[in-house]
């Protein structure tokens, strides 16, 4: 099983702080997710994970949005799994994913409303969302009982969410706190999260937040892959 997992994309964000050139810095965040779904092709991935955070928010320009559609259109081979995360969360008929394109998503993108289980033929994806900017849940909570389900199915289970870790001095109590022992104590064979746009690998490289694609500010000495 081959798998691509990324996180935080934050297409649309705005670069104030750049001026006239924040439109290039915008347009470079496209054309990095263009080169890793291209590598996704490359490397005949089973699926390619977005865990949270493909969009700035819900009022980016529409261009941008397009622009990711028309990408996930082009890149056909595999599923697409998107969990909408903490600023691109779902929710009412105003958000990214109620309207138009994605209100109407290609058939191999998958974008998840509700915590669900999505089966294939690689592995078993258990899916948790984020419906709202700030939270003290534990969002991989809501994953148990979709896991508990699969019973004795041999394919990998392969949990997905958003938020952060929940370590010592990391984490605020409503900033979507995560178990970093979530994938041991759930069963998981990996816990696909984002949120921090630095990488981050806990519970024995079971869970593991791979940063922001594409850097953006000083010190992010764990980014820029997926």
């Amino acid at each position: 099983m081959t798998f691509l997992h990324s996180a935080d994309w934050h297409i649309g964000k705005p670069f104030t702080a750049f001026g006239d050139a924040g439109e290039g810095l915008r347009q470079t965040r496209v054309d990095t997710l263009r080169r890793a779904l291209e590598l996704g092709r490359a490397e005949a991935v089973d699926f390619f994970i977005i865990a949270g955070d493909l969009f700035e928010d819900h009022q980016i320009a529409r261009q941008w949005i397009d622009a990711v559609y028309d990408l996930f259109e082009r890149y056909c081979d595999f599923p697409i799994v998107v969990a909408p995360g903490n600023h691109d969360p779902s929710g009412g008929p105003e958000t990214i994913w109620r309207r138009e394109p994605f209100a109407q998503p290609p058939e191999h993108v998958h974008i998840i409303h509700e915590t669900k289980r999505l089966e294939f033929d690689a592995a078993n994806l258990v899916v948790s969302p984020l419906f709202q900017k700030r939270s003290s849940e534990d969002p991989s909570r809501r994953l148990e009982p979709h896991i508990e389900v699969i019973g004795d199915d041999e394919r990998p289970i392969i949990g997905v969410t958003h938020g952060a870790l929940n370590l010592l001095g990391e984490a605020v109590a409503n900033d979507h706190p995560i178990n970093p022992e979530a994938a041991s104590n759930l069963g998981l064979d990996y816990l696909a999260l984002g949120h921090w746009h630095n990488g981050s690998e806990v519970d024995e490289g079971r869970v593991v937040m791979p940063g922001t694609p594409e850097p953006d500010s000083f010190g992010l000495s764990a980014a820029g892959d997926v």
